[in-house]
């Protein structure tokens, strides 16, 4: 929005405005009876100079297309007549200039608007952490009126956050009767200065009493417009109606990158004599960056075969010169924008004409200037060569020094810059902050589009334009998904290799424990870190699922029934081992059992940590690992009590121990009569004859071996009441 005064003006006649406007004020220093009264007839005063610029720009533009018809003198003079009085009532409040304009109710709709618009953050980096912390200030101090005398100055100390800031948004509770008087900036702790605000808000009450100022307030005003609710210069304002949020007029992503500890400083100057306010409080929402960054970097120029393009400028009702629309195809870049340079290479003999914007790849529009550049007919291409990017302007501070001898300027800013003669303003920060294209993808097609908004003699050209682009990357580390894999042959764990990935940036990548190294039986969590910070994990399970192994050795139980169906026999159970640990071994049935005459085969499980098994049914030999025999018949030499032997009448299998020898079988031929029992087995390698009787209670047997070597045990046993011995060594 056109902010800037002339370059040549008669300085008598501005004297005089001033002088005439000052004569006209009611005196100041009347009795306090009549001091209600003054301050009333002053605020009438100013809403009048403010009515009358409105006028006088209304008159111009008439006066504009007039000339363009006629080329007259005398128009032209009128022309710089109404144009040197509009810039001496601006001086003469502070360089104060009409708000934006619309009508009432498109005002209005358009202030609640953007209160009610959602606030838009800078998206960051993938892969970079960021943290965003609130910090705040009351200071409730009184805004005083009249120039330097007028300033206050506020601080928030800034500590314990990041040391890369990657967004900044301020929030200002700020009540003032006028709000154009207001001048206000930001200062970092690196003592970089941002422009919030100069003479916005005409004389409409408390319009920043609650302001969020965001470079992303405005993805998306698009030139032509009367008005771009929520771009602080030319936001439609209305009375006691908060505009929020506000793209400020400095852009706040002149702070990105700098350390953001330390103290930060608001400062408001009232440039006028009259109205004053209150400085409830303010805020900082400052968001960081967490890790380490990488920054790519190229320029794209220009390769449009319609450049150099005409801006012609349109004097029919309604119609607008132009609109001139070029584009870039940017490729190669990393996915995540952090500064955006346009350079322009516009002539035109009036710059204020025009209206630029550039759109991204993502859709999001930036003003980059309306209205902005030098009084008509005393220069010209004052954009010819400019480079607009956010951090062009970082000492700026309130109050501003003077050019012209009279006209505040900050000449780094579009709309505060007062334009000179033929010469190209080389570096400017934009009407809208670049900042709102931080975190978009710029891969894709830029445009940037010329409007020519003026009917007049003034025509120019789009010659060429170029882009600079930086994006910012942080180290993303990839971890691979959680690995679950069998433990290695008789190990309690296994060997486990893994690979995290990283897009490029990451340098170093350690990970505990490393790769290959050997993983227990269980879960275990590998953090992998980089040297660049990010980090990531997973976890490694290693499943135990190798069998334990039990010992197939024979294990035999004996018993002996002397009354009932069965007795007890006990037993060892059979060793395991495991390759973690030692496993539990259950027997079905277990040993102290009540065992029922004859062979019975008993089972037996090794059971692991994990639930692993193995069990004596696979066994070679069918399963027989662990057998119990049981006999009803026993017989013990009464002269060599170690003799002993055991039978079982139903089967005839017997067993005999005999001193250390032991000898098992089944006799081939069984006889009983009455209560006498006779055992014989007469195969090829022996000679076995067993004789009972349970009516006397005695008996005989004679066992021989006839295969080398030679074996012979006799037992007698005249009464088998009395014997207590098992044979129970040996096979």
């Amino acid at each position: 929005m056109l902010k800037q005064l002339p370059h040549r003006l008669t300085l008598s006649a501005v004297a005089l405005c001033i002088i005439a406007l000052l004569i006209t004020l009611p005196s100041m220093t009347t009795s306090a009876g009549s001091a209600s009264l003054a301050v009333e007839e002053d605020e009438i005063d100013k809403e009048a100079m403010h009515a009358r610029m409105k006028e006088l720009q209304t008159e111009m533009a008439s006066l504009w297309r007039q000339y363009s018809q006629s080329q007259s003198e005398q128009t032209r003079a009128e022309i710089q007549a109404a144009q040197e009085e509009f810039d001496s009532i601006s001086a003469a409040l502070g360089g104060d200039r009409p708000i934006a304009e619309a009508g009432q109710e498109e005002a209005q709709a358009q202030a609640l608007q953007a209160q009610i618009a959602p606030q838009v953050a800078a998206s960051s980096p993938v892969g970079c952490p960021t943290s965003t912390t609130l910090f705040s200030a009351t200071p409730n101090a009184r805004i005083p009126t009249s120039g330097t005398s007028g300033t206050i100055t506020s601080t928030i100390v800034v500590s314990g956050i990041g040391t890369k800031i990657w967004d900044v948004d301020a929030i200002t509770n700020i009540t003032h009767t006028a709000s154009a008087d207001l001048d206000i900036t930001l200062t970092s702790p690196a003592g970089t200065v941002v422009t919030l605000t100069t003479d916005n808000g005409g004389t409409l009450d408390n319009v920043f009493n609650g302001t969020t100022w965001d470079d992303q307030a405005n993805p998306g005003g698009q030139v032509p417009y009367s008005s771009n609710a929520g771009v602080a210069s030319d936001h439609p304002y209305a009375n006691n109606t908060v505009a929020t949020p506000l793209v400020p007029e400095e852009a706040l992503g002149a702070f990105i990158g700098e350390d953001p500890n330390g103290t930060w400083t608001l400062k408001i100057v009232d440039d006028s004599i009259f109205n004053s306010g209150n400085l409830a409080s303010w805020s900082l929402n400052i968001t960081t960056l967490g890790a380490s960054t990488f920054t790519t970097q190229a320029v794209f120029p220009s390769t449009d075969a319609n450049l150099p393009a005409v801006l012609a400028n349109g004097c029919a009702p309604g119609e607008l010169g132009g609109p001139v629309t070029s584009t870039i195809n940017v490729s190669g870049l990393g996915l995540h924008a952090s500064d955006v340079r346009l350079t322009t290479e516009i002539t035109h003999f009036n710059p204020a004409d025009l209206s630029i914007t550039l759109q991204s790849p993502q859709g999001t529009i930036v003003t980059i200037t309306t209205g902005n550049g030098p009084l008509p007919l005393l220069a010209n291409d004052a954009f010819d060569g400019t480079v607009w990017f956010d951090k062009a302007n970082p000492a700026g501070q309130i109050p501003y020094g003077t050019c012209l001898l009279i006209f505040p300027c900050n000449q780094q800013v579009a709309t505060d810059r007062i334009y000179s003669g033929n010469g190209t303003a080389s570096q400017l920060v934009p009407e809208e902050a670049m900042a709102a294209f931080n975190g978009e993808d710029p891969n894709g097609t830029w445009t940037l589009k010329v409007v020519d908004t003026s009917c007049n003699l003034s025509v120019g050209s789009l010659k060429d334009w170029s882009l600079n682009i930086t994006t910012e990357t942080c180290c993303q580390i990839t971890c691979p998904s959680d690995i679950t894999q069998p433990n290695d042959a008789g190990q309690c764990g296994a060997s486990v290799t893994f690979s995290p990935t990283d897009n490029g940036y990451c340098s170093t990548i350690s990970c505990t424990p490393a790769s290959g190294s050997f993983f227990p039986v269980g879960t275990t969590t590998v953090l992998c870190t980089t040297a660049a910070g990010p980090a990531c994990s997973f976890t490694v399970t290693v499943n135990d699922t190798e069998p334990p192994q039990i010992s197939c050795a024979p294990i035999i139980g004996i018993g002996l029934i002397t009354s009932g169906s069965c007795t007890t026999v006990t037993f060892a159970n059979p060793s395991a081992t495991d390759n973690c640990g030692t496993p539990t071994v259950v027997c079905t049935p277990p040993s102290g059992s009540c065992f029922p005459l004859g062979v019975t085969t008993v089972n037996c499980v090794a059971t692991d940590a994990a639930g692993n098994t193995s069990s004596t049914a696979s066994c070679p030999g069918g399963g027989t690992a662990v057998t119990v025999q049981v006999f009803d018949c026993r017989l013990q030499d009464d002269t060599v009590p170690t003799r002993v032997i055991l039978f079982n009448s139903v089967t005839g299998d017997y067993r005999l121990c005999c001193d250390t020898t032991t000898v098992i079988g089944r006799a081939t031929k069984i006889t009983k009569r009455g209560g006498d029992i006779q055992l014989e087995d007469n195969r090829s390698d022996r000679r076995v004859l067993i004789k009972v009787s349970k009516a006397t209670f005695r008996g005989t047997a004679s066992v021989s071996l006839i295969v080398t070597p030679t074996f012979q045990c006799e037992i007698e046993d005249r009464d088998t009441r009395n014997n207590t011995r098992i044979c129970n060594g040996g096979v």
